[in-house]
């Protein structure tokens, strides 16, 4: 095949497409930059999908931990009015009024655990924790999949808990996906029902762009979001 054109100066000239060596060689680039793409994609949901199982995994850990505890000592990590007399000498008591509710029982219920062996990974300090939309750091607590501390308190931060209980306050820095697969996963997988939800001491505006329903994808922007697991 070849491509004609009129020369000014000259007579019509013959020159050649082009070869199949350099269609070819189109065709590899194209075909290494979607395979690139693809690879990078699937890194990506991997790597989403692991934050997920890690999220799943704590939470699981702490709600079963937090359980036996209670059938161990029939009371609460934190508020534990013995716990220096059954568990460690080193540890402070609660005050073994039935909930976690101070800065000092929030803290100490960390270190209960994991003095108690049903945490053993944990290394904390049993420091005071504020009842604040936690900022709660990792010397005290145990983190989440963006490094941010974890907070077991009683409330009912959730968008619509309707009654006060033990909950886990899950910071306020996680993607929107992570926090809409850890729900699906133990939930009912909605922003504002059932025993997993947003907190909803965010901002209005975080509040509205942290939606997410086990029907529809969460929205553009991967907003951070705070949540909140209501133990049981």
């Amino acid at each position: 095949m070849f491509i004609l054109f009129k020369s000014p100066d000259s007579d019509a000239i013959a020159l050649p497409s082009p070869s199949r060596t350099f269609v070819a060689e189109i065709a590899l680039i194209i075909l290494m930059t979607v395979l690139s793409i693809q690879s990078i994609w699937r890194t990506e949901r991997l790597l989403s999908i692991a934050k997920v199982n890690f999220l799943v995994d704590k939470v699981t850990a702490i709600a079963e931990a937090t359980r036996e505890f209670q059938l161990l000592y029939k009371a609460l990590p934190g508020d534990f009015a013995y716990a220096s007399v059954y568990i460690d000498s080193a540890l402070l008591n609660g005050n073994g009024n039935g909930l976690i509710d101070t800065d000092d029982e929030r803290g100490q219920a960390w270190a209960h655990l994991a003095a108690s062996g049903l945490l053993p990974y944990l290394r904390v300090d049993g420091g005071p924790i504020a009842s604040h939309l936690q900022k709660c750091s990792l010397k005290r607590c145990p983190h989440n999949t963006r490094r941010q501390g974890i907070v077991l308190t009683h409330g009912h931060s959730g968008l619509n808990f309707l009654e006060s209980g033990n909950e886990l306050l899950l910071g306020d820095n996680l993607p929107i996906g992570t926090l809409a697969g850890l729900d699906a996963y133990l939930d009912d997988g909605a922003a504002k029902t059932g025993l997993i939800q947003i907190n909803k001491n965010m901002s209005s505006e975080k509040i509205a762009r942290c939606q997410y329903t086990a029907l529809r994808t969460p929205p553009r922007g991967k907003p951070e979001c705070a949540g909140v697991v209501k133990l049981i």
